[in-house]
């Protein structure tokens, strides 16, 4: 779940957009995520990712290479054995804690200073 709240805090993508994402769409090298089916006019959204998206997909692309799953037609977030899509849960969970610590951030500063 850290590395997918991590991800959702990063890049703020629509937790349906974070669901459908396939390695395919994950370019570390030139540090971009591709949001295939946008809602945007565009049809297709490229999204920089900063180093802590990188390191979020990074830990996620080292555990998929070791259960084998890392190919470019497979899922960043994989629905587990007993076909329950747990990555709905953990997308949700992220995307909530995410917005939180927005809140919390933005409540204790001041107009134009940062956390």
């Amino acid at each position: 779940m850290y590395a997918a709240a991590l991800i959702a805090a990063s890049t703020s993508p629509r937790a349906a957009d974070l669901r459908g994402l396939r390695w395919s769409d994950i370019d570390l090298f030139e540090r971009v995520m591709t949001i295939p089916d946008s809602k945007s006019e565009a049809g297709k959204r490229r999204l920089p990712l900063n180093p802590d998206a990188v390191l979020a997909f990074g830990i996620l692309l080292e555990r998929a290479t070791k259960l084998g799953i890392a190919g470019s037609e497979f899922y960043v977030f994989p629905a587990c054995e007993n076909s329950r899509n747990w990555a709905s849960a953990t997308v949700a969970k992220a995307n909530t804690a995410a917005n939180a610590s927005k809140r919390i951030c933005m409540s204790r500063t001041s107009p134009g200073q940062t956390c």
